[in-house]
């Protein structure tokens, strides 16, 4: 019997979203680059960082286009491949990155949902999640929260706290490139799964 969906192709969205999140991390690498090369005697913003900061905006409003918009493809795919009992609708999984309070969470608990139906999509709740998902959502909230320290950091003469500022810059864009890498390689399994020769003949069993 064929579930209930149309099975739609999510490999371009995934493979903008994946150049995308390399493509940021990549940039907050530069940004670390700039802060050390100017030392952590001053930490004023110099042309070529306002121009990384500007860059790193707008890239990361495209990312996030992209990553919701595979992540609604994925969710329904894994439905017409059997997970009928999911949480977490296609739209939900859009939605909740924006719900307040539910967004430290809900995201987590959705692609690791995906996860578990994309391996195994007719028995997902009796796989067992990998350990990179809860590692890439503590790198992730650990970027949050130094980005907020960062950019409310930074302002004064004094060096001690601009040294301080320095270095949380530097601790927020590491957690970035962490966090983007570990999650196109978590995108990229779950894509891999999707479209595994087994589950695409399971489909119409």
């Amino acid at each position: 019997m064929t579930p209930a969906g149309e099975f739609r192709d999510a490999g371009a969205a995934a493979r903008w979203a994946r150049n995308l999140l390399y493509a940021q991390a990549a940039l907050a690498a530069i940004s670390a680059a700039t802060v050390l090369s100017g030392g952590f005697d001053t930490f004023v913003l110099s042309n070529a960082e306002l121009v990384v900061e500007i860059l790193q905006n707008l890239l990361y409003f495209a990312c996030g286009v992209t990553v919701l918009r595979w992540l609604y493809l994925a969710n329904a795919n894994a439905r017409s491949l059997g997970a009928h009992d999911m949480m977490v609708t296609p739209v939900m999984a859009v939605i909740w990155p924006f719900v307040p309070l539910a967004n430290l969470f809900m995201p987590y608990l959705t692609v690791r949902e995906l996860w578990k139906a994309s391996a195994r999509p007719r028995d997902f709740q009796a796989v067992t999640a990998p350990a990179i998902l809860p590692l890439w959502w503590a790198v992730w909230i650990a970027s949050a929260v130094s980005g907020v320290i960062a950019a409310t950091s930074g302002f004064g003469v004094d060096k001690e706290l601009l040294d301080a500022a320095a270095t949380t810059r530097l601790v927020h864009d590491a957690f970035v490139i962490a966090g983007t890498l570990l999650f196109a390689r978590i995108l990229g399994r779950i894509q891999e799964m999707q479209t595994s020769p087994e589950h695409l003949r399971d489909r119409f069993a």
